[in-house]
């Protein structure tokens, strides 16, 4: 009877060991599809960080741009300011020649 049961228990374990064994190929190819996607994103995402750092040093490049346009944009209007008074200073002059007449 003790042999009985121990075989009943060996057959039973058998049976589990032999269902897991149909599982585990499965279960490898599933491991296999989600390291390909884990490698695809991994490709990804490194395509998206040179992208990102590429923008990056475009924001970069033209705030650099537009702070030496506001530059140059002072400097004429600076220019623009000197000359509006001299044209100034010369219409009163002109003013004074024909009061003076």
């Amino acid at each position: 009877m003790r042999i009985l049961i121990c075989d009943v228990c060996s057959f039973q374990e058998l049976e589990n060991l032999r269902k897991q064994a149909e599982i585990i190929p499965q279960l490898m190819a599933e491991c296999e599809s989600i390291t390909e996607k884990l490698q695809a994103a991994e490709v990804k995402n490194k395509d998206l960080e040179d992208r990102m750092e590429g923008l990056q040093a475009d924001i970069e490049d033209s705030q650099s741009k537009q702070g030496n346009m506001k530059g140059e944009l002072k400097k004429f209007m600076d220019v623009l300011d000197g000359k509006i008074d001299e044209l100034h200073e010369f219409r009163q002059g002109l003013s004074k020649l024909g009061v003076d007449n």
